[in-house]
């Protein structure tokens, strides 16, 4: 997916990036901010906190506080599609104001001729 990034426009909450923090190592967070810096005009980075009223809905339908940050992030973002390999990730939420797609599924999806993938 990282190759896709030329023709991608990115998006980037404070909680991903907090996540990837506690996630990666050292060497693999220069990495990505290197990569993530040869696309910078097509990458932005938000640094907000999210919003307390937002968090408590997401947690009440059954989230995670982790996971009800990165959902509050996307919402109020306006993102439209979340890629994540995590195959449980909000599985059990409904109405989801956002998709959640694999790598593959996103990719299989900017192949396909009239794709909805945006």
């Amino acid at each position: 997916m990282l190759q896709r990034l030329p023709r991608l426009y990115v998006q980037v909450p404070r909680q991903i990036l907090l996540e990837l923090r506690a996630n990666l190592t050292r060497d693999e967070m220069d990495r990505f901010f290197r990569l993530l810096n040869c696309y910078s005009q097509r990458i932005q980075f938000h640094w907000d906190k999210v919003e307390p009223a937002l968090l408590r809905k997401y947690q009440q339908l059954g989230c995670k506080l982790g996971d009800a940050a990165v959902a509050v992030h996307v919402e109020a973002l306006g993102i439209k599609i979340l890629v994540s390999e995590n195959r449980d990730f909000f599985a059990e939420i409904k109405g989801l104001p956002f998709r959640v797609l694999t790598a593959e599924e996103f990719l299989r999806g900017l192949g396909e001729p009239g794709s909805t993938i945006k």
